[in-house]
């Protein structure tokens, strides 16, 4: 990763812009929900904005590089879940991909990456603009292309990860192998490729 440039975020409660300009320069928004630290040295992330992806991140590097999309890394890979804070956070993912704002799949797991494929695919039935579409496309080929060689671990299977309104049997999510909930006939299927 290059040198940061910009260690920045927005929070979605306030609206408030804040930056982190120098090394332990600990900056919070107005009403307390997220706070950035480190200047141009780290980045160092604070707050309950972060149980609920209630944030914008605006860090950026000398290289370009930015990290939109970013806040949704811990839910997908299963690190923190969907239900924590006000509840939103795959709500907020969703609307983040309407807009093509799209997570590296470089810094998601192998069980992130799969569960993104398959909320990508759902937000491309809600029939985005015509840039976020191609966006979303392209993700979805790129993810199905790095994942056909990767077995179907179980704890990707799971769709407990999600919140029970987005949860449930949908051929889509066989497809990405996240067949925990859906029908017996399913299930027996991916417990044979992963045996």
């Amino acid at each position: 990763m290059s040198e940061l440039l910009r260690n920045a975020a927005r929070c979605l409660l306030c609206s408030d812009i804040i930056d982190s300009r120098h090394t332990h320069d600990y900056v919070s928004c107005t009403c307390g929900n997220i706070a950035v630290d480190g200047g141009p040295s780290y980045i160092r992330l604070a707050g309950v904005g972060l149980d609920d992806a209630s944030y914008e991140p605006l860090h950026v590097y000398l290289d370009g590089e930015l990290t939109a999309g970013s806040q949704f890394i811990p839910f997908l890979d299963g690190a923190v879940w969907w239900g924590c804070g006000d509840g939103l956070a795959v709500n907020r993912l969703f609307a983040a991909l309407m807009a093509g704002t799209v997570p590296a799949p470089d810094q998601l797991s192998v069980a992130g990456q799969r569960r993104l494929g398959y909320l990508a695919e759902i937000v491309l039935t809600m029939s985005p603009e015509r840039g976020p579409e191609r966006k979303l496309l392209d993700l979805v080929a790129n993810l199905r292309e790095r994942l056909r060689s990767e077995p179907v671990e179980g704890a990707a299977m799971d769709q407990l990860w999600l919140p029970s309104h987005v949860a449930g049997p949908d051929e889509k999510a066989t497809e990405w192998g996240l067949a925990i909930g859906l029908s017996e006939r399913f299930r027996s299927a991916f417990n044979k490729r992963i045996e």
